[in-house]
């Protein structure tokens, strides 16, 4: 199935590269590469807008669109090279603002960018390296839980097969919650513009609840199907209905751009 260059783009961006804040936090090697780097990097491609990676005290936050100038950055000229990074193929972005007491940096970032690729892009051997860790598993139904609702908003903003969305979505906020102290995420939807957040939200309009770390695995990675995991009681979906069908249907959308391979 041929998928829109540019929306992929914008998963990467957007959905993908975010989860270096939580790679940062979870994993050692990514915490040393990290501690060696102070200032940003900006990561910013044709017609797509930018993000900006923020080193300080051996952590990392990454901001949308943040305004300003970065110490150093790589612009993309086009989509598809942008993508070619992300699939791990050769890609030659442009630098700017480049100093060279800033290849530090840039050389921090392609390689916690491949540190993110091998733990996300075949999260079962992650888990299985691992010696089945619950800590490596809750950390990667994390990561794909915030990818998932980070990728909704971009979905429902630039796929044309989603634009029905603003238009037939009422507004409301969306919580998912892993049971058993596993993550939480939500999105807030206005007038058919979803925001997608961490953790908790007062008063959801619609709450998912993922019975356990095991059930999530298996959901977020299409494994199982959701209405048998309603009706196996691993799942249970309470208040306004409609909204979450909604959600849902954009979130089948993103598995075809997620797991092309499987489509």
């Amino acid at each position: 199935m041929k998928l829109n260059p540019m929306v992929l783009a914008r998963l990467n961006l957007f959905a993908v590269v975010p989860r270096l804040t939580e790679l940062v936090e979870f994993d050692e090697e990514a915490r040393k590469i990290a501690s060696n780097c102070t200032g940003s990097i900006e990561l910013s491609a044709m017609r797509l807008g930018a993000v900006r990676l923020m080193f300080r005290n051996g952590n990392l936050d990454v901001v949308r669109d943040p305004g300003g100038s970065a110490d150093t950055g790589l612009w993309f000229p086009s989509p598809e090279l942008l993508n070619k990074l992300f699939a791990g193929e050769k890609a030659v972005p442009v630098p700017y603002v480049w100093k060279p007491w800033n290849l530090p940096k840039l050389m921090a970032f392609q390689k916690l960018a491949d540190r993110l690729g091998a733990m996300l892009g075949d999260p079962d051997k992650t888990l299985k390296d691992s010696g089945n860790d619950p800590k490596t598993k809750e950390f990667l139904v994390r990561c794909m839980l915030y990818t998932a609702l980070a990728g909704v908003k971009e979905l429902v903003e630039y796929d044309e097969k989603m634009a029905w969305f603003s238009k037939s979505t009422p507004d409301g906020t969306f919580l998912i919650k892993v049971l058993d102290d596993g993550p939480e995420a939500h999105l807030f939807i206005r007038q058919g513009v979803v925001t997608p957040g961490k953790g908790p939200i007062a008063n959801p309009t619609v709450t998912l609840e993922i019975k356990n770390l095991d059930i999530a695995w298996e959901l977020l990675q299409g494994r199982i199907d959701a209405m048998g995991a309603l009706g196996a009681c691993d799942i249970r979906m309470t208040g306004f209905l409609p909204l979450a069908d909604n959600v849902n249907v954009v979130m089948d959308r993103l598995g075809v751009y997620l797991q092309p391979s499987e489509n």
